[in-house]
């Protein structure tokens, strides 16, 4: 699957989560993408930074991806917000997912499952929540395997409760997460990011070890 053929709201996620991945965050990315095609809102974690733009959660466990995105889109000021798509590349925690569900966005896409704190199987478990309607679209194969890789080399670097998460996530995206290994044995990631690599050069170096 090739970079520029992505959607827009992929690439802008993507994008995201590699400048996480680059600042000491856990990468991941999301994008909120209009009913006319026109990116309106993106987030990125910041868990572990001590700084970051005004009126951005940083430095904070409720510094999600999903949440700074929908932050920058308000209901009151986008009538059609329903028709709304926010993209992300990691299942939404019950944290982002709630925070869809109340900020009125009604379809997610994300690429990867993640089988730890992702939280889309909510979708019915109320009869609140199934009167919303939400549409779900994931896991997408390429995207959730090169997700999954650049995230393993994050958390064995990171190295808080690593084997436990990597073995959950082997459940759903096994070549992913033994991409991501071999990536981190090699450091190929980190030369990427000292060499000031882009994102497109990044997925086009890890998408084809796949």
């Amino acid at each position: 699957m090739n970079w520029y053929s992505l959607d827009l709201g992929w690439q802008e996620s993507f994008k995201l989560a590699w400048e996480a991945y680059c600042m000491g965050s856990i990468p991941i990315g999301a994008a909120i993408v209009d009913d006319l095609g026109k990116v309106v809102g993106t987030g990125r974690s910041m868990q572990f930074e001590k700084d970051g733009p005004a009126g951005q959660i940083y430095g904070h466990k409720l510094s999600h991806a999903e949440t700074h995105a929908l932050l920058k889109v308000n209901a009151f000021e986008h009538p059609n917000i329903r028709q709304y798509i926010l993209y992300t590349t990691m299942e939404p925690c019950p944290l982002c997912f709630g925070a869809s569900l109340m900020a009125q966005l009604r379809h997610i896409r994300f690429a990867a499952l993640d089988g730890v704190a992702g939280s889309c199987s909510l979708n019915d478990k109320s009869e609140f929540i199934a009167g919303k309607a939400i549409k779900i679209e994931g896991p997408f194969d390429v995207l959730a395997d090169y997700a999954i890789a650049v995230q393993t080399v994050f958390e064995i670097g990171r190295n808080y409760g690593t084997e436990r998460l990597l073995e959950a996530w082997a459940k759903d995206h096994p070549k992913g997460v033994s991409l991501g290994r071999k990536l981190f044995e090699t450091g190929a990631l980190d030369v990427l990011k000292q060499n000031g690599a882009g994102v497109e050069e990044v997925y086009a170096f890890v998408v084809p070890l796949l």
